[in-house]
């Protein structure tokens, strides 16, 4: 029985394995692709005579059934244009039914980035950077400019669009980028331009011409080159131009001879000429009178003087004419305070006008030591001298160097070591440093040995008596010395020798007349004891 069964189902086994899988599935990733691109992606091989059906197929793309070779293929064609990830099924019937489950992702296109040329400018040009980017994905697109390239790249604060205006007052090179981001169904892609290069330089002057022309060109000899009035087209290296009113000079300053003169404009380095006619004075100027004051009749000491808008009238004879060139004003510095006159000369004849002139307060800046005091070395205890200390002191005038006028703390130096001096000027301080030492201890000197003075000789004479020796130093006795103390004592010492001479005289003579026996009188016997023994 187990045989029969066991025949039976390796019977059954066979058929089956030679029927058609009716439930076989497939899985098929196809992989990573940009959204907008047009697919050719490759599915599975089928049955040539198999029912296709798909389902679910990504928004924009086809089902493609190519029977161009010897095999039927499946392929995915067409475009997605929306980003993400994708799943879909593809039924297949026939001699064999099955599925094939597929899944494809999407992500948003990169963008296509397009910048604009490099830029060189002058300081203080209006630049406009700019990009144009698109996508073939339709997604939404969004800027950053960043200074810098690379590592270097930092991210400009506020600037996200497709145009950027970088600042051009200061001259150097900078490099600029945009990035653009793609975003599409919640999805993002970013890609950076190309650098764009803004190069800020002050451009070169390269000629000039005449736009407008002075208001005076006819002067007469002796008069003075006068070019009010006058503008300049300038014309610079990097294609750029402007009109100037001022800046400029010409030659020459004075005209001292009649006829056409040629006058030469200079203005960066570039020059262009233009003529005026010069005649000679046929009349003598009586005298002149200032009729218009200049624009500036305000100064300060030390400012130049100022002749725009100044006009003077000169009388010859019966008529008389204004000028406003060719005036000598004198002083053209004004270096005095108050009401100052200034004198001007026409033709040999002269007429003048005020001014008022203030005075600059002297404003200090700094103060320094400009030298330290002579002496820099101390003992505890000693007072600061600044003898020789000079300060250096910058105001808005110039500098100067002072020896007085400022105070100087500690005034007694009483810490040892190094000691920083501080000087005080006005509301400025400043310091030097000075050395001070503690006073050395005196060690005590040792003592002299006294040294044994000798005696004196005295010799006594016979006719002095003991009660009338009346002490008399000799020279010799004297003392060299200023001590007076000395002197009195060496004058007792030869006293009292002298007296106890004179004693010892008496008693002599005393003893020998047999009137007083001294030796009885220490010894306390008399005679009569001495004879018994």
């Amino acid at each position: 029985m187990k045989k029969l069964l066991t025949s039976l189902a390796l019977a059954l086994l066979a058929v089956f394995s030679v029927l058609p899988c009716a439930y076989a599935e497939e899985f098929v990733p196809l992989g990573n692709y940009t959204a907008g691109d047009n697919l050719n992606c490759y599915i599975s091989n089928v049955d040539t005579g198999a029912q296709v059906v798909s389902l679910d197929l990504p928004m924009g793309c086809t089902l493609v059934d190519d029977f161009s070779g010897s095999t039927r293929r499946l392929l995915l064609g067409g475009a997605a244009t929306t980003a993400g990830q994708y799943a879909f099924s593809i039924q297949v019937s026939g001699v064999e039914n099955y599925t094939i489950n597929c899944s494809i992702d999407l992500t948003p296109a990169l963008p296509s980035i397009q910048t604009c040329q490099d830029v060189n400018c002058a300081p203080g040009s209006s630049v406009l950077l700019s990009v144009s980017a698109s996508t073939t994905d339709g997604g939404s697109l969004s800027y950053q400019w960043y200074t810098g390239v690379g590592f270097t790249s930092i991210p400009i604060d506020g600037a996200t669009a497709p145009v950027y205006s970088p600042d051009t007052s200061a001259a150097g090179t900078t490099y600029y980028t945009c990035s653009v981001t793609n975003t599409n169904n919640g999805l993002s892609v970013s890609a950076m331009s190309e650098p764009m290069v803004v190069t800020v330089a002050t451009p070169k002057v390269v000629s000039i011409s005449i736009d407008s022309m002075p208001s005076l060109t006819r002067y007469q000899v002796g008069d003075a080159l006068n070019l009010s009035g006058m503008r300049l087209q300038v014309n610079y290296d990097n294609g750029s131009s402007e009109i100037v009113s001022q800046g400029y000079t010409g030659a020459p300053s004075v005209f001292n001879e009649a006829g056409t003169q040629t006058v030469t404009i200079s203005y960066g380095g570039a020059v262009c000429y233009f003529y005026v006619t010069v005649e000679n004075k046929e009349f003598t100027v009586d005298g002149i009178g200032v009729v218009t004051l200049p624009k500036k009749t305000q100064y300060k000491v030390g400012d130049n003087l100022e002749t725009e808008g100044l006009s003077i009238r000169a009388y010859a004879g019966n008529s008389h004419f204004d000028i406003s060139s060719g005036l000598d004003c004198s002083p053209t510095v004004l270096n005095t305070a108050g009401s100052q006159t200034i004198t001007v000369t026409y033709a040999g004849k002269t007429c003048t006008f005020t001014v008022k002139v203030a005075e600059e307060k002297e404003v200090v800046q700094t103060v320094t030591v400009a030298a330290r005091p002579t002496k820099v070395e101390y003992t505890v205890g000693d007072r600061l001298d600044s003898t020789g200390l000079t300060l250096r002191v910058v105001t808005n005038k110039g500098t100067k160097e002072i020896t007085s006028g400022f105070t100087c703390t500690p005034k007694v130096l009483m810490t040892a070591g190094t000691q920083t001096v501080t000087v005080v000027y006005g509301q400025y301080t400043c310091t030097f440093d000075v050395t001070v030492r503690v006073a050395a201890t005196p060690s005590p000197s040792p003592s002299p040995t006294p040294t044994p003075s000798a005696s004196p000789a005295v010799s006594a004479s016979p006719s002095v008596s003991p009660g009338a020796v009346s002490p008399s130093p000799s020279a010799s006795h004297r003392d060299n010395g200023s001590n007076p103390v000395s002197a009195v004592i060496k004058v007792g010492l030869i006293v009292a020798v002298l007296a106890l001479a004179g004693l010892a005289g008496c008693v002599y003579v005393l003893q020998k007349k047999g009137n007083v026996d001294f030796l009885s009188m220490f010894t306390g016997k008399n005679k009569q004891d001495r004879g018994r023994h």
